[in-house]
C-alpha cells in the first residue's frame, strides 16, 4: 500500500505496477486488488499491471495482454480475454470457471486451474 501511495504521490498519470500483490497474504491481495480498482474507476489515469493470476484481472482491470507460448501476444477486453481455454493454451494446464459467493452476497465467476480443490468423492 504504501508503494501505491509514493506512486499516487508523484502526480503521473500513468502507474505501472510489477505483481503488486506478490508475497502479500489473500487478505492484503484483496485490498490492494480493492484500491487498484478504485483507482481504475475513476478514470483519471492510467494503471498497467502484470499478475500471473487471471482473477487479478478479473478484479481490477478493463484489459488484457496475454503473452502466449512461442512469443505471441492476443489482447482485448478482460471479458473476452479471461477463458478457460485462452487460459489452457497459456498455462498448459486446463482451467475451469466456479461460481464463488461475493462480499454482498452475490455471485461471481472465478477462474481455477484442474489442479486447485479436492476431488469430489461419491
Amino acid at each position: 500500500m504504501i508503494l501505491i501511495a509514493r506512486a499516487l504521490a508523484t502526480g503521473s498519470p500513468t502507474l505501472v505496477f510489477d505483481e503488486p500483490t506478490s508475497a502479500l497474504d489473500l487478505g492484503n491481495q484483496a485490498r490492494t486488488l480493492q484500491l487498484l480498482n478504485a483507482l481504475r474507476l475513476r478514470r483519471d489515469k492510467a494503471i498497467l499491471f502484470t499478475t500471473h493470476d487471471p482473477n487479478h484481472a478479473l478484479a481490477a482491470a478493463d484489459d488484457v495482454l496475454m503473452m502466449m507460448p512461442g512469443g505471441w501476444e492476443i489482447h482485448g477486453p478482460v471479458a473476452e480475454m479471461v477463458d478457460p481455454n485462452k487460459l489452457s493454451e497459456l498455462y498448459g494446464v486446463a482451467m475451469s470457471w466456479v461460481g464463488v459467493s461475493g462480499p454482498t452476497g452475490e455471485t461471481r465467476r472465478a477462474i481455477v486451474p484442474a489442479f486447485s480443490g479436492i476431488e469430489a468423492v461419491a
